[in-house]
C-alpha cells in the first residue's frame, strides 16, 4: 500500500501503524474473490448445487405435499370418470348418441312405413342419419367435432324440409325425427363445451 506524503504528515507514527494493522485485518477477514470463484467452480464441476437457500427445504416439502395431493385428486378424478362412463353405458350412453341413434331409428321406421316411396328416395336421409350417429359417437368418445355433427343434422333437416317435398311430396310427419336431431345437436354442444 502506498501512502501519500501529506497523509503521513497528518498522522502520528502510532496512528499510522494502527491504520496499517486495521487495513491488514480488514483484508485478511474479507473473502478473496478468487477463493469464492474456486469454490463455485468446484461445486459446478462436481455436479453439486451449492448451499441451501433460506426456506428451500420448506418449499421442497410443500411442493412434495402438493404433488401428492395432485396425484391423489387425479386418481380420484379418473375413478369418477370411470364411474360416470359405466353409469352412462348402463343407461344407453351419452345423450348425444342416444338421440342421434333415436333419429336413425325413426328414419328407418319412416322408410319401413312408406314402401310406396320411389326407389332410393330415402337413401340421402339414411346416409345423413348414419353420419349423425357416427359423429355423435365420435364426439362422445372425445375425438369428435361438433361442426360435423351440425353438418349431418343440417343434411337431415334439408332432406325433410326440401328434398323429400321436391322428389316425392307425400305428406310425412317429420317432427319426431327432427326433434331427436335437434336434441342430439344440443347435447353434442354441451358435450363439446
Amino acid at each position: 500500500m502506498t501512502s501519500h506524503p501529506q497523509d503521513d504528515d497528518l498522522l502520528t507514527a502510532e496512528q499510522a501503524e494502527l491504520l496499517r494493522e486495521q487495513t491488514a485485518a480488514q483484508v485478511a477477514s474479507s473473502p478473496s474473490t478468487a477463493a469464492v470463484q474456486d469454490v463455485t467452480a468446484a461445486v459446478i464441476a462436481g455436479g453439486g448445487r451449492g448451499p441451501e437457500l433460506p426456506a428451500e427445504s420448506a418449499l421442497d416439502a410443500f411442493m412434495a405435499e402438493m404433488k401428492a395431493k395432485f396425484d391423489s385428486m387425479s386418481a380420484e378424478l379418473e375413478a369418477l370418470k370411470t364411474q360416470q362412463a359405466n353409469a352412462l353405458a348402463a343407461t344407453g350412453g351419452p345423450l348425444v348418441t342416444r338421440y342421434a341413434q333415436g333419429a336413425a331409428d325413426k328414419a328407418a321406421a319412416l322408410v319401413a312405413a312408406h314402401p310406396d316411396a320411389p326407389r332410393d328416395h330415402f337413401a340421402p336421409l339414411l346416409a345423413a342419419v348414419a353420419d349423425l350417429a357416427g359423429h355423435a359417437g365420435n364426439l362422445a368418445g372425445g375425438n369428435g367435432d361438433h361442426g360435423k355433427l351440425q353438418e349431418a343434422a343440417a343434411a337431415v333437416e334439408r332432406f325433410a324440409t326440401r328434398t323429400h317435398a321436391r322428389a316425392w311430396g307425400k305428406s310425412i310427419d317429420w317432427s319426431a325425427l327432427l326433434g331427436d336431431v335437434e336434441t342430439a345437436v344440443d347435447e353434442g354442444l354441451k358435450l363439446a363445451a
